[in-house]
């Protein structure tokens, strides 16, 4: 959700409109996309909260700030949540 910096903005804009001529998206968009789904749409979100009485995550340090949200999102309202992390990686 944030801008590019300048510097890369051409190159990012570039990427995005080949991305969407061809109807793919990427990684990111990826998780953007499921959060945006499960914040907007309470049937889904219910749906999917449904699926899971516990959640585990693991390298969890290598959590983003999307992946975040959608770990606190399947997880609720419940909030049986266990995150195995190495306190060695930054």
């Amino acid at each position: 959700g944030r801008p590019p910096p300048p510097e890369a903005a051409a190159t990012v804009d570039a990427f995005a409109a080949l991305m969407a001529i061809s109807g793919q998206i990427d990684f990111d968009d990826l998780g953007v996309g499921a959060v945006a789904a499960l914040e907007r749409d309470p049937r889904l979100r219910d749906r999917w909260q449904a699926r899971f009485s516990h959640l585990c995550v693991d390298e969890f340090q290598d959590v983003d700030a999307v992946q975040l949200r959608l770990v606190q999102i399947l997880a609720s309202p419940e909030d049986n949540l266990f995150v195995v992390g190495d306190d060695d990686q930054p």
